[in-house]
């Protein structure tokens, strides 16, 4: 209010619909950052969660999983719901049952995962595959599997979303399979696009989704580096 800033970037699911309240009433300039808002006037640049869910989920289903687990996270509202959107449209579509049971919600805390995954094991009729929220936890949920005793994809395929390459998609033992996006084109696009909104007083609000990618690693196919090879050495 005392205008040192002219515009702000809202990254983080808990609370932002009270911020867009408290910056309306104040006529600041914002955006958010990857998360889908239901205000109207609010604008925001987000992955295509709902998307990258679907053939996610896809995927595994194609693998000749049927019964296939999601650690959900409700603290991200519309986020979360896409992502349940996403993974609930592709089982209706190969004409799987969904089953709440296998819709396990996490929270942000120390090992958020592990014991989601104990969960899982322990059932009676355990998933053949499951789907993490986001990467983190899937990290956590390949520990639980392998202190089990069980093998990854073979007893137990394993998928997490958004790519975090450095810290934990390429770097666990399988590697694991996610969800990937532009990180930076989404950084360049809620720049870009606040500058407008700062810029023209009248614009509309300005929401853009972005791709995402589905990354195949061997936490669900055992046999994708052995297919490449195979491959490659065709195409010399």
């Amino acid at each position: 209010q005392s205008r040192e800033v002219d515009g702000l970037i809202l990254f983080w699911a808990d609370g932002i619909p009270e911020a867009i309240e408290t910056l309306e009433k104040s006529s600041m300039k914002y955006i958010v950052m990857d998360s889908r808002v239901e205000n109207p006037r609010a604008s925001f640049v987000v992955k295509d969660n709902l998307q990258g869910s679907y053939e996610l989920t896809n995927h595994l289903i194609s693998l000749g999983h049927k019964r296939i687990g999601i650690m959900s996270r409700p603290i991200h509202g519309a986020t979360n719901l896409d992502r349940l959107a996403g993974y609930k449209k592709a089982l209706a579509d190969a004409d799987i049952k969904f089953e709440a049971d296998l819709v396990v919600p996490t929270k942000v805390e120390p090992r958020s995962g592990y014991t989601e995954m104990l969960h899982f094991l322990d059932m009676d009729n355990p998933p053949q595959a499951v789907m993490a929220f986001h990467d983190l936890l899937a990290v956590n949920a390949l520990e639980a599997i392998q202190d089990r005793g069980l093998r990854i994809p073979e007893d137990v395929a394993i998928a997490g979303f958004n790519n975090l390459n450095l810290r934990t998609s390429r770097r666990t033992t399988p590697a694991l399979t996610t969800v990937g996006f532009a990180f930076q084109e989404m950084g360049r696009l809620v720049v870009e696009s606040l500058f407008k909104l700062i810029e023209d007083k009248s614009a509309k609000p300005i929401r853009i989704t972005i791709p995402t990618e589905l990354i195949i690693r061997r936490s669900t196919d055992p046999l994708k580096e052995l297919r490449k090879k195979n491959h490659d050495k065709k195409n010399l």
